[in-house]
């Protein structure tokens, strides 16, 4: 388990999945910039169950102090594996706003360089999604470019923000 002083990081387990399918299939949970969408419910949690035990990903449940869900984040090896996808979603608007994507993606980032055989770790945001751009900043990540019409999402194709760190650079901020 990762602990920092918002919130707590753990591997998502079975017990987990009922959330993580409401919260992929109910528009209010994926927010603004992430479209919900419709899941045979059995096939999901089929599919699901397989992730888990995939070794070159990991799906965690970020939760607060009370061992509250909050939302997600997970990571998956690229075809390179030395490259890392990294996602997160803060499924509660309530909970968004508060430095709990910050902390939960600084802890997360560390884990994985400290951890894992990865020299990079990237994600995409809608160019829209400020607050997921400023998170990334502040955490040390760089916005290296925009996908044009990356993704089809609610509607219509958008631009992504293709953000990511290295390792080297996150090491020579974090040495201890």
């Amino acid at each position: 388990m990762l602990k920092g002083e918002k919130v707590n990081i753990r591997p998502m387990c079975n017990d987990d999945l009922e959330f993580f399918y409401l919260w992929h299939t109910e528009q209010e949970h994926m927010g603004n910039f992430m479209g919900a969408d419709m899941y045979y419910k059995d096939m999901y949690f089929e599919n699901m169950k397989k992730n888990l035990t995939d070794y070159t990903a990991l799906f965690a449940m970020i939760e607060d102090k009370e061992n509250r869900p909050l939302g997600i984040i997970n990571y998956h090896q690229k075809n390179s594996h030395v490259v890392a996808e990294i996602g997160m979603l803060l499924a509660y608007p309530a909970d968004r706003g508060k430095g709990i994507g910050e902390e939960a993606l600084r802890l997360f980032t560390d884990y994985l360089f400290r951890t894992k055989a990865i020299a990079r770790i990237q994600y995409q945001t809608r160019v829209d999604n400020a607050a997921m751009r400023r998170i990334g900043e502040k955490v040390g990540y760089t916005v290296e470019g925009v996908l044009r019409n990356y993704f089809y999402d609610q509607g219509r194709f958008r631009d992504y923000y293709m953000i990511a760190m290295t390792k080297e650079d996150w090491l020579a901020k974090h040495v201890e």
